[in-house]
């Protein structure tokens, strides 16, 4: 059996390029094969085009970062058929999906006093997890994921340096505080990452270090429209309310369609994307994706690293007003309240301006349902055009 990839490759020469463009290719493989003998097959059809060989290549497969042994297989499960290729890091791209990794072996030096050169090879196989770090892409001194999964196994390795390896992760202004989760960022997703961060955050703690402050405030309007939804549709309490108002809305017909507005979902770090687009579905409404729905918002980075975290929600904000978008829904109420109420601020930063209302799923299914909560809806700092 075989299958079929449509396939767009990131194609730079820092020598020759001024900028860096995609080749397309349609290739064809064994379900056993590698992404690394696609990439070889599509050598075969550019004899110019280069990637990354050995142990450890790397690269960006739809945006999130993968090992070039990972499968064919795996990728199509996960990706589909439609791939966009690129290098980890199209900043320090030199050739093609070929970077330039001395930001990455700079991470390692920081710790070089501490560790022995054999551990280097430990440290190069964590390579996705340092391009697969969100704020890289907005502090490129930012120290990665790979460094703080590094740092906890080499702070154990070499206890008699503890004080010295923290020291380091501690860092105000590029360590341990601006680390975001790689849930979606790097596949398959890591199962240590966040242990290892919460292990250095700990030791910290029991060595005198605080943590700065974090954005906290919870929106209640998740919740709540939620809970009413629920109420509404005659649904008892159940362990997925998402799950279930998606079944019962199959019953159901909008009252008031909104087949005239486009909307788009920020998903953040759930994964309730099924549930949540079948009640864009059921409102009628145009639903744009987002490149950046599993992105972190910044609400975690906020307000200790505020410029960081103002330019990662402005960047949600701005591809869905960019892409015509009339609102935003987010589920999440951490989320929700960062980007509703942080509007004028995430503006000031990026010097545009941002202004998009920001729903719940539940909320636009209330109003398509005739359910019409004007004191509510007032209350949002971007209030929706068709409250007035």
């Amino acid at each position: 059996m075989t299958f079929s990839f449509s396939v767009s490759i990131f194609r730079f020469n820092a020598k020759t390029d001024y900028l860096p463009y995609y080749k397309k290719h349609t290739l064809t493989f064994s379900p056993q094969d590698s992404l690394a003998q696609a990439l070889a097959q599509a050598k075969t059809q550019d004899p110019l085009f280069d990637y990354p060989q050995g142990e450890h290549a790397a690269v960006k497969v739809n945006g999130v970062a993968l090992s070039t042994t990972t499968s064919l297989q795996d990728i199509k499960a996960t990706f589909g058929t439609e791939l966009t290729i690129d290098a980890l890091s199209s900043k320090r791209a030199t050739k093609d999906l070929i970077i330039d990794t001395q930001d990455f072996y700079e991470r390692f030096d920081l710790l070089a006093p501490y560790v022995q050169k054999v551990d280097r090879e430990y440290f190069e196989s964590l390579i996705c997890l340092h391009y697969g770090s969100e704020t890289l892409a907005y502090n490129p001194r930012f120290y990665g994921a790979a460094f703080f999964v590094f740092a906890k196994e080499m702070m154990e390795k070499y206890y008699e340096f503890k004080d010295q390896i923290l020291a380091v992760v501690a860092d105000p202004e590029n360590g341990i505080w601006l680390h975001t989760p790689l849930a979606f960022t790097v596949f398959p997703a890591p199962a240590n990452v966040e242990e290892c961060v919460d292990a250095l955050k700990n030791a910290l703690a029991q060595s005198g270090v605080q943590a700065p402050q974090s954005f906290t405030t919870l929106s209640q309007q998740p919740a709540t429209t939620t809970a009413s939804l629920l109420e509404i549709l005659g649904i008892a309490d159940t362990a997925e309310p998402l799950d279930a108002i998606a079944e019962a809305l199959g019953a159901c017909v909008p009252k008031h369609p909104f087949s005239k507005f486009k909307t788009a979902l920020f998903l953040g770090q759930t994964s309730d994307a099924p549930a949540l687009e079948r009640f864009i579905a059921f409102s009628g409404a145009k639903s744009t994706a987002l490149s950046r729905t599993h992105q972190h918002c910044g609400a975690a980075l906020f307000p200790h690293a505020k410029e960081i975290a103002l330019k990662m929600g402005g960047d949600i904000l701005l591809e869905a007003f960019d892409a015509g978008c009339d609102f935003v829904l987010v589920n999440d109420p951490l989320d929700f309240a960062f980007l509703e109420t942080n509007q004028t601020a995430i503006s000031k930063a990026l010097n545009r301006e941002v202004k998009i209302p920001v729903l719940t799923p539940a909320q636009l299914v209330l109003l398509s349902l005739g359910e019409f909560d004007k004191a509510a809806l007032s209350s949002h700092t971007v209030k929706p055009t068709f409250i007035d």
